[in-house]
């Protein structure tokens, strides 16, 4: 019995832990995507918590588009996004107020960075 408790309660500060690594991400980031095709090549990545979950959409070319399966795991943020009917693998790391890493296309690899939006203090 009291292996499975510590099991079950392993399981749970893991969640927990990985919860409070997804709500770093809240908040919007301007991205860019150098190689991306002109209209993909920026946009904005927007995280936030609905209902005890932090997910999100990406804006591109006046379009918003909601992300899926964000997880976080050994460093590496991950999510997928559709455009044009193609999901898109989306991995990154969070390095202070910047996101670096790369979207997965079906012509490749290409590299894309994100800073965070400061709001203006008053």
């Amino acid at each position: 019995m009291k292996r499975i408790l510590f099991i079950f309660l392993a399981a749970f500060i893991s969640f927990v832990a990985t919860g409070n690594d997804l709500g770093k991400l809240i908040g919007t980031w301007n991205y860019t995507a150098s190689y991306a095709p002109p209209g993909y090549d920026k946009g904005q990545l927007v995280f936030f918590d609905k209902d005890g979950i932090t997910t999100g959409q990406v804006k591109i070319s006046g379009y918003a588009t909601d992300i899926k399966n964000l997880k976080f795991s050994e460093g590496v943020y991950s999510f997928t996004v559709t455009v044009e009917y193609q999901d898109i693998p989306v991995s990154f790391k969070l390095e202070g107020d910047k996101l670096t890493g790369k979207a997965s296309s079906p012509e490749g690899d290409l590299p894309i960075e994100a800073k965070k939006v400061t709001e203006p203090k008053e």
